[in-house]
């Protein structure tokens, strides 16, 4: 999960407010529970949720059923003390408290839902200034998304763009082979962060490139034999300036190679990390009963992108 959305399940405001579906399963008696479930279903796109909301007003409508049917009492009230007042009561009882556990149980699904989603809203206003807005700055190509050929990349940056798509085919695969229910509802998340981990590989790796295509144009075997040939001239200050100059070059030069070495390795443990969350996707897409096991792969996802986001946020601060 990107780190917006950790930052708003952990706001206990926007938690509560995002949780107000539950309010008519809760208060109602549960004869609005299949409009919280059907409400959450549609948003979600979630069939379990939907067919939730359709089992739940089944019961609601059978149990209006056998209120309307019950016979009258001699002050004209519904006479419930038959098997018509124990069934009804069953089902009511059944639909409110079941509803009830099942909302709060799918409520965190359901926050992980909305706080992977993109925010929206309207901009704040800016004050007005002499200064004339500075151009937009083009957006970076988008990466490839799933069944797509890697990126013309040249190597390792392509093989590394490679293995990070066939990591993330691996893990559509396994959750679009488990059963409908709470794991693959997870495990459909854990495919959106892996989402998130591409867009960073993807970035990394044009950083990379351009890094790796820049230090080839610096030719140190020419650089050093200048500064050798200089050696046999009589010291002078153009002389001093001159070898500066090229000893700079030398200096640009392995500040450029030790970048693309820093580019390289964190790619490198990406891969793997990447193709570690793929197993654990594939053993717990045959385990839906290890429910908790989840979590750990969305940190470790995160924890990828952290590390990604790391390696670029200090090859920013070296070009500074």
């Amino acid at each position: 999960m990107a780190h917006g959305g950790e930052r708003l399940l952990r706001e206990k405001p926007w938690r509560d407010r995002n949780s107000m579906w539950l309010l008519p399963t809760i208060a109602c008696c549960g004869l609005l529970t299949w409009a919280s479930f059907l409400y959450v279903g549609v948003r979600a796109r979630r069939r379990a949720w939907l067919a939730a909301s359709a089992g739940y007003g089944v019961a609601t409508v059978v149990y209006l059923t056998i209120v309307q049917t019950a016979p009258e009492s001699a002050d004209g009230t519904a006479d419930t003390s038959g098997w018509r007042g124990i069934a009804g009561t069953v089902f009511i009882l059944g639909v409110w408290l079941g509803g009830c556990v099942h909302a709060l149980i799918i409520n965190r699904q359901w926050l992980d839902f909305l706080a992977t989603q993109p925010e929206a809203g309207p901009l704040p206003p800016v004050a007005a200034t002499a200064v004339s807005p500075p151009a937009p700055v083009p957006a970076p190509p988008p990466p490839p998304r799933v069944h797509q050929a890697p990126p013309p990349l040249d190597e390792p940056w392509r093989t590394f763009m490679a293995r990070a798509l066939a990591a993330q085919r691996e893990i559509a695969t396994s959750v679009a082979n488990t059963s409908p229910g709470p794991m693959r509802d997870r495990l459909e998340l854990v495919a959106g962060r892996v989402e998130t981990v591409l867009q960073e590989c993807w970035q990394l790796a044009l950083d990379g490139q351009g890094l790796a295509r820049a230090r080839l144009r610096i030719d140190n075997v020419a650089i050093g034999r200048e500064l050798r040939q200089l050696r046999d001239h009589a010291p002078s200050p153009s002389l001093t300036e001159t070898t500066e100059a090229l000893q700079a070059q030398l200096d640009t030069a392995r500040r450029l190679e030790a970048e693309v070495a820093t580019t390289y390795d964190g790619l490198l443990l990406m891969n793997a990390q990447l193709g570690a969350a793929s197993a654990s996707v594939i053993e717990l897409s045959a385990r839906p009963q290890r429910l908790n096991d989840v979590a750990a792969v969305e940190s470790d996802l995160d924890s990828v992108v952290d590390e990604l986001v790391a390696i670029r946020h200090g090859l920013n601060e070296l070009d500074g």
